[in-house]
């Protein structure tokens, strides 16, 4: 307790320590000296001690009042927001939300929060640490997947340093609604299917390779557009040439 280890004079306080060891490093010294600043000009009152409210509102706690705090301590007017796409299935959405927060389990991320890997580097390129940034952006794999995309879809070629970067793509171009809504959703599927090969990789060991991966993109945009969309005429070899002449 703080008062068994100081008492108040009448102009002094009287510092009563308890050490199991004597603070000898520098670190310990430290912070034994901070401690001392803190409490020299603390103005300590007599009494009983007792536990206070000091959210505002009303004096009891209650779970709002913290929610209310934290909410007007915080300015979200400059937050991103990510638009999801209803041609496409949550768990890719989701993906993709997390991938733009860097909030999937990466080696960087996992690294931060105490966990020791064996290899902390990209499992698709085996050059740089992983994070979501790397490998969506700046993998060779991606890169290549995105190039490939591009092509595919009739668009000049992708350059994203980030991951919002690739999920406001469709901002800087000159398409109909549902054109961009297309483009998309190839692009959540296409961070979805990359993610996936990143995980073969890493549990499975299975090599993988550029044209699966993308075919697989070819497939699941196909499969989840034509069926969650209003284009139910779409046909699958109009589609492998090119996603947009159709539409």
């Amino acid at each position: 307790m703080v008062e068994s280890r100081i008492t108040l004079g009448s102009t002094i306080k009287n510092l009563k320590w308890n050490w199991k060891r004597e603070p000898t490093i520098a670190e310990e010294v430290g912070e034994l000296f901070g401690l001392l600043e803190q409490i020299h000009d603390y103005g300590w009152a007599q009494g009983v001690d007792s536990w206070k409210w000091v959210g505002g509102g009303p004096t009891n706690f209650t779970v709002y009042a913290v929610k209310q705090l934290f909410i007007s301590d915080q300015n979200y007017s400059d937050f991103y927001k990510m638009r999801w796409n209803g041609w496409i299935p949550l768990k890719c959405n989701v993906l993709a939300w997390r991938a733009e927060l860097d909030r999937l389990p990466t080696s960087a991320e996992l690294t931060k929060r105490g966990m020791i890997l064996q290899d902390i580097n990209c499992p698709l390129c085996g050059d740089y640490t992983e994070s979501s940034a790397h490998l969506f952006t700046a993998c060779i794999f991606a890169l290549e997947m995105w190039d490939r995309v591009a092509s595919w879809y009739g668009l000049p070629p992708l350059y994203a340093f980030e991951v919002r970067d690739l999920l406001s793509l469709t901002k800087g171009l000159k398409l109909q609604k549902h054109e961009t809504r297309t483009v998309h959703g190839i692009v959540i599927t296409t961070l979805w299917c990359i993610w996936i090969a990143r995980n073969e990789m890493v549990f499975q060991r299975k090599k993988v390779k550029v044209v699966d991966v993308i075919a697989k993109i070819k497939a699941s945009s196909f499969f989840w557009i034509r069926n969650r969309s209003k284009f139910k005429c779409i046909e699958w070899k109009d589609w492998y040439d090119s996603p947009l002449i159709l539409l």
